[in-house]
This record gives structure tokens, sequence and C-alpha cells, in this order.
């Protein structure tokens, strides 16, 4: 973990140069990385990361915006506003859709741990983009699942032996990456979005 936290600290300062923006990127990184690690070792995402996570970042929006307020909406970051929306879209999207998947599973398929997850998120991102973090999330975490996950079980015959029997993806492994994808380019993925629907 901690080579990939120095790594990103090495790329922010690189991509975004030695600022408070590359401080904030290379924080909302660093928690994301320690976020995907634990929830794949453990399957618990820790208040500590998200929670904090979360006060940092609304903490951090409403400084830009008193120090520099054209920064405030012009940063890979949201305004406190848009931040606010976003931690409450966040969590609430990700709520329904456990809520979902928990009523086709027949069991529990989302942890709280998720919610407060999304809602770090959703600050950092504002609303749109949280949305779109939580798509990106379910593809590639439906791609790792059709891809690696069922071939392995079957090949291990747990296919046969336990056919009403699913194992436990870890949510968080796939939103964090998704949420950095997002944050980078998220603003231009869904403008282009909108002009190939013509919305």
């Amino acid at each position: 973990m901690e080579l990939l936290v120095g790594a990103a600290w090495l790329w922010c300062a690189f991509r975004f140069g030695a600022n408070f923006t590359g401080l904030r990127v290379a924080v909302f990184a660093s928690v994301l990385i320690g976020i995907a690690i634990t929830d794949a070792r453990h399957y618990v995402i820790p208040d500590g990361y998200t929670i904090t996570g979360l006060l940092w970042t609304l903490a951090t929006a409403i400084v830009v915006l008193f120090t520099n307020p054209v920064h405030a909406y012009s940063s890979p970051f949201s305004g406190p506003y848009d931040a606010l929306i976003g931690a409450c879209v966040g969590a609430g999207a990700i709520s329904i859709t456990g809520w979902l998947g928990e009523a086709s599973l027949k069991k529990e398929a989302m942890g709280f741990g998720d919610v407060t997850l999304m809602a770090f998120v959703g600050a950092a991102l504002g609303p749109g983009r949280a949305l779109l973090t939580i798509f990106i999330g379910a593809a590639i975490g439906a791609a790792v699942f059709l891809l690696i996950v069922l071939p392995v079980m079957k090949i291990r015959g747990r296919g046969k032996s336990e056919p009403g029997t699913l194992p436990l993806v870890p949510f968080g492994v796939f939103l964090a990456p998704a949420a950095f994808v997002t944050l980078l380019w998220g603003h231009d993925m869904i403008s282009w979005y909108l002009k190939f629907t013509g919305l």
C-alpha cells in the first residue's frame, strides 16, 4: 500500500504541480487506495477512511471557496454546494442500488461502508460524477465477475457443488478506481455522452 500511495503522490505532483489542487488529488487517491486494499482483504470499508475523507473534502472545498473563488469551480473537485448535494446523491444512489440487489439476491448486497464511501466520493465529484462513478464501478465489477470469478468457480468445481452460492464481491474495490477515473475524465465523459445522445 505504501508504494502505491507514494507513487500516487509523485504522479499528482507531476500532473498537477506542488499546489493545493495537487495535495487534494493526492489525498483523494490515498484514501481510495486504502479503501480498495482494505475492502479486498477484509471485505470492510473503515469509517476512518470514508468519514475522514468526507470531512477533509468538505473542509477543503470551503477553504478554496474563500481563498480562490474562481478556482473553486474550475478545479477537478466540486465546489461546496455541489459537494453537499453530491454527498447526498452518492450515498442515496448506492443505498438504492444495494436495496435492489438485496431484493433480487435475497441477501445483503451492500454494506454501509459503500454508502459512506459514495458520500465521500460524491462530495469530491458532485452529483453527476457520483452517479457516473457508480455506473463505471458496476461495469468493472460485472466484467471482473463474468470474465474472472465465474470461470474460476467452474474450474474449481464450485458451480456443481454449490449451485446456489455466489462469492462475496467487495464493491469498494471497483468503486475506488472508478472514482479516480471519474475525477480526471468524468466531465469529458459526461459531455461526450450528452453530445452523443443529443441531450
